[in-house]
């Protein structure tokens, strides 16, 4: 009876001083516990067993096991409560149940929008209709829209000098496409594409605004074919409204075509990106200015026959 006590004792000192240590193994006679094989009162086949099930690290002053559950100081056969795990377990089950609608809808647009060719498409209604426009910046007929996004990012500038003098020349667009989605109580923001300025392999390297799928890296290459800045639809101090004709396409680097059905890019609602007022000049030749812009970009693919 002395021994089993002693070995008690040491289990509870080992655990309370951080030695890495097995849990308590119950002996078959006394329900005694012990802290390392070969010490009086464990039996061998239990350490191994508990051994193999838990070691124990020190964490924050007390041993924790891989389990997650924590041995106090002092306490040579703590364990997790079962009760309390019971309703631990009942409360996550609850929570998960909760929302189970919104993490499946969440895992299914996921799951079609990495697996689909055409992604984007996926998140256009089914007749997506045409943006007012000014008259010639309508798509052709034998077009229609299949991807509304929003594009935020900025129209760089950069102040050089030529034979004329000083102006500010335009460097490209540097953006961001997202499309908003239902999510829980409110909206979900998705990115879909990027936008900027790159050399178009259909063109011998020609440079033109450039689009890229999110999803599967597909591109599309345009070049605008029409503008305007007629005031009933542009506002003040923002860049022109841009009808662009598509002029190259590259599928992704496992094929992805998530784009590349685009035939013309409608750029509206445009805010903000325009050149700097400020006058381009000696002082401040070579400086680079990144305007901040929002818009609109529509995406028309020719009518299915």
């Amino acid at each position: 009876m002395e021994v089993e006590r002693a070995v008690e004792f040491d289990a509870a000192q080992d655990i309370g001083k951080g030695i890495h240590c097995i849990p308590p193994a119950r002996t078959r006679r006394k329900g005694r516990c012990g802290c390392l094989a070969g010490r009086p009162g464990v039996d061998d086949r239990q350490t191994r067993a508990a051994s193999r099930q838990n070691k124990f690290v020190e964490l924050d002053g007390r041993a924790k096991g891989r389990d997650g559950r924590a041995w106090w100081a002092g306490r040579s056969a703590g364990r997790l409560d079962s009760a309390a795990l019971r309703l631990l377990k009942q409360r996550r089950k609850g929570m998960i149940m909760k929302h189970l609608p919104q993490l499946s809808v969440f895992a299914m647009v996921m799951a079609t929008a990495w697996t689909q060719p055409r992604a984007e498409a996926q998140f256009a209604p089914a007749h997506m209709p045409v943006p007012p426009a000014p008259a010639n910046l309508q798509a052709p007929a034998g077009h229609t829209p299949y991807l509304k996004t929003r594009a935020i990012g900025t129209q760089n500038y950069l102040c050089f000098s030529g034979p004329e003098g000083y102006f500010w020349k335009f460097l490209g667009p540097q953006a961001t496409l997202s499309v908003h989605l239902p999510w829980m109580q409110g909206e979900a923001t998705w990115q879909v594409a990027t936008h900027y300025l790159s050399m178009n392999p259909a063109e011998g390297g020609a440079q033109r605004p450039t689009w890229q799928s999110s999803f599967d890296t597909s591109a599309v290459w345009a070049k605008a074919v029409a503008s305007s800045t007629d005031p009933a639809f542009v506002a003040p101090g923002a860049i022109p409204w841009l009808l662009l004709q598509v002029v190259g396409a590259q599928r992704g680097p496992v094929g992805g075509t998530a784009l590349t059905q685009t035939s013309y890019i409608q750029r509206v609602n445009t805010s903000g990106g325009v050149a700097p007022p400020a006058a381009c000049d000696a002082s401040s030749l070579g400086q680079m200015v990144l305007a901040p812009y929002t818009t609109d970009y529509y995406f028309y693919q020719p009518n299915k026959k």
